[in-house]
């Protein structure tokens, strides 16, 4: 009877066996390799998209059927990733292309073995790797780039990957189709919020880096720009965005080439609007600014500028660089303008009002800013009547 048992049970143990072999392998890839290692994928889609483009489409920002949304943009990923999605490729080639000749069973049994498999290797992968390096993921810009990198690979390979061998699994018993419903995109809403979450968490780990960076170093800078002359926490304000600045470029060597194009400019003008967004606070909430002070902001707005706009040079003329950098940072042209008041007289703002220079801010904070910088006058009331109205 036990041998009888066996003799039934062998297809079945025979198949199991090869799954084990197959994630044995997967999870020795993954254990053994080196994760930060990585290779390029993808399309370059924004050298793409530059090609044989009429110049007004730049101005209206519209692209004509853009189907770059179903392009895997280019990348770096990890060699590991790679290694692994070619193994699982090979398991589902094998699936559909081993001989069953030797045995009717094997056809039942092992392509759908070789099926699961190659679905499980994938969840190998999720429990491996961010346990592995949970400490980097968390606090090293790159590992958690090529991580973020390494889901949005997966996602978009699943998206056709079911597709691909669907239709050349064996039909058993004379079936019309194969009982084997061969299917990734399950995994693909999986990677997609791994991919999300990974990345988030960086960011905000980087927002609170920036916040230690800066904030300590600015929180007295709103009574100290009531002074008629230079004092230590002008000084201390701008070390503290020279500081930020120096910060982002050190993320900005670990992701440019790592991230895709749009991941990096959406992810470095998250962190840009965070650092602006610092001061911006401050000066928007100063009720007396002497004409020193407002010479001293005007002069720091201005470098930050300056110094933040590399930051989007991505292989592009300065020109291209800061519309790139209006593009992805919420509060780019916002800063600019408020930047540029503190150089302006009242009949200079009503000429920059009337030319759109402050559509970016609202008549509230155009108006705490006149209130704080001029003098009561006639021409003051008009102008806060004026941006009342607006």
């Amino acid at each position: 009877n036990h041998l009888s048992t066996c003799a039934n049970s062998f297809m079945i143990t025979f198949s199991q066996k090869i799954r084990t072999t197959i994630l044995n392998e997967g999870r020795d890839l993954l254990l053994q390799s080196d994760y930060h290692k990585t290779i390029r994928v993808g399309v370059n889609v924004n050298d793409k998209k530059k090609c044989n483009r009429p110049s007004y489409w730049e101005d209206i920002n519209v692209e004509k059927d853009d189907m770059s949304v179903f392009l895997l943009h280019e990348c770096a990923i990890s060699t590991v990733a790679s290694d692994l999605m070619n193994l699982c490729i090979k398991t589902m080639d094998t699936a559909v292309t081993i001989d069953f000749k030797c045995h009717k069973d094997l056809e039942r049994l092992l392509p759908h073995m070789l099926y699961r498999s190659a679905h499980e290797l994938l969840d190998v992968y999720r429990g491996v790797i961010p346990s592995m390096y949970g400490n980097e993921i968390a606090t090293i810009p790159r590992t958690a780039a090529i991580l973020h990198n390494d889901f949005v690979f997966f996602a978009h390979q699943m998206l056709g990957l079911g597709l691909k061998y669907k239709e050349r699994f064996p039909v058993v018993n004379g079936d019309h189709e194969s009982p084997i419903k061969c299917t990734f995109v399950d995994l693909v809403p999986i990677f997609r919020e791994l991919a999300e979450r990974t990345m988030s968490d960086m960011i905000k780990y980087q927002m609170h880096q920036l916040s230690e960076i800066v904030k300590p170093r600015i929180t007295y800078i709103r009574e100290a720009l009531r002074s008629n002359e230079g004092v230590v926490e002008w000084t201390d304000a701008e070390t503290a965005i020279e500081a930020g600045i120096y910060h982002l470029r050190h993320l900005s060597k670990s992701w440019q080439t790592t991230l895709s194009y749009d991941v990096y400019g959406r992810t470095m003008g998250n962190l840009v609007d965070t650092l602006f967004s610092f001061y911006l606070d401050e000066v928007l909430k100063v009720q007396d600014m002497s004409e020193p002070a407002c010479h001293f902001v005007g002069s720091l707005f201005r470098n930050a500028i300056r110094g933040s706009v590399d930051l989007f040079d991505m292989n592009q003329n300065p020109v291209e660089a800061q519309k790139e950098a209006a593009r992805y940072c919420n509060v780019w042209n916002k800063f600019i303008a408020v930047g540029k008041f503190m150089n302006m007289s009242i009949a200079e703002i009503n000429m920059a009002l009337s030319e759109g220079t402050f559509r970016f801010c609202t008549g509230q904070e155009l108006s705490r800013l006149v209130t704080a910088v001029y003098a009561d006058s006639d021409k003051r009331r008009t102008l806060l009547r004026l941006l009342a109205n607006h």
